[in-house]
């Protein structure tokens, strides 16, 4: 048998035995498995066949242990005699194999352990560019190019300069034109401009239109532009009620 370093490997031994005299039940097969290591329990079976009992032992074993490893070229390694023993007329009996030899063969020549270890290849080059990465860094640009106007816009809408008030300007026509021209601006610039009108109407004792100006400036809703201009025409009308 040859194996090589670290495979498993069943080692079985069969014994014949008679069934004239014997005490069946005393048979007994004991095999030896040093050098080798057992990877499992060893299994035991019988059988009858004519006027004989056969009892087999079969155990995995493998060589895991510098005992039974070879060096430059195979190594045979011997097992220690198997035997059998049954009771027979009251008396022990006893029957001995010769050893069994198992040949371990080496992974490597001793040619290919001494040379010396091959040299890795590094790899220094950078990988191709894939299919796809045209498109992508198109898409990109595009999507910088976007951004880029969308801030612009945006910077020029907060930096526009507003209508300055006119010289002697009286402040409720002042909040109301302010009213009417954030109906073109972001809501919150509509906001700022109907809590400007409820403070001057207050301090008017306009008392209703700094009511209905402070509601529009506070609610929940976005205050829509129609919203701005309505109110801005019905405090120039005079209504102070809604």
């Amino acid at each position: 048998m040859r194996v090589g370093v670290g495979d498993p490997f069943t080692y079985v031994v069969e014994a014949r035995i008679p069934r004239d005299g014997l005490d069946l039940s005393s048979v007994r097969v004991v095999a030896g498995t040093a050098p080798f290591a057992p990877l499992a329990e060893a299994r035991t079976s019988r059988r009858q066949q004519g006027s004989f009992v056969y009892v087999t032992l079969a155990q995995r074993l493998a060589c895991l242990d510098t005992a039974c490893a070879p060096r430059d070229r195979d190594r045979s390694v011997a097992l220690p005699s198997a035997y059998a023993s049954a009771r027979s007329n009251g008396r022990v009996a006893r029957a001995a194999a010769a050893p069994t030899r198992v040949s371990v063969v080496p992974r490597l020549s001793s040619a290919a352990v001494r040379a010396s270890p091959p040299r890795y290849r590094l790899q220094t080059n950078l990988p191709g560019p894939r299919r796809d990465a045209a498109r992508l860094a198109r898409l990109l640009v595009g999507a910088a190019a976007a951004l880029g106007i969308l801030a612009a816009v945006l910077g020029f809408a907060a930096i526009r300069p507003r209508r300055r008030p006119a010289p002697g300007e009286p402040r409720l026509s002042r909040a109301l034109r302010l009213l009417r021209e954030s109906a073109d601006r972001p809501p919150p610039d509509r906001r700022r401009a109907a809590d400007l009108l409820s403070r001057v109407a207050a301090a008017e004792r306009r008392a209703a239109l700094a009511d209905e100006a402070l509601r529009v400036a506070w609610a929940p809703a976005i205050p829509e532009p129609a919203r701005a201009r309505e109110l801005a025409d019905r405090a120039e009308r005079g209504h102070e009620r809604p």
